[in-house]
């Protein structure tokens, strides 16, 4: 059986900032955990902030920039993305499948 792919999305809005860096280090912790184990191929983190003032919002960030973030890896280990996934034709061929298999076009999402 192939690992799974895991998304996480986590939605805050004022939090509580010493409570969220617990989370996303324990959830971090525990990611690679399952992937040390082989129990999961990939994993996803979105966090999303609703937060109406820009400086709640920055600290959301920093929390969540505290460690590594936005970057590519090859099982734990921080990476290069392959030539392949930097490739601007074949990301431009991937929207246009994903749009016609979706019926959605850019502007109406």
């Amino acid at each position: 059986m192939t690992p799974a792919t895991l998304t996480v999305s986590i939605v805050t809005y004022r939090p509580d900032l010493a409570l969220l860096d617990r989370t996303l280090r324990t959830l971090a912790a525990s990611l690679v955990a399952a992937r040390e184990q082989e129990l999961m191929r990939a994993a996803n983190v979105v966090l999303i902030d609703n937060t109406g003032t820009r400086a709640s919002a920055a600290a959301v960030i920093k929390v969540a920039e505290s460690d590594v973030t936005g970057c590519y890896f090859k099982g734990a280990v921080l990476a290069e993305p392959s030539d392949l996934a930097m490739d601007a034709t074949v990301a431009a061929r991937l929207w246009e499948v994903s749009s016609d298999l979706t019926g959605m076009r850019a502007g109406r999402i």
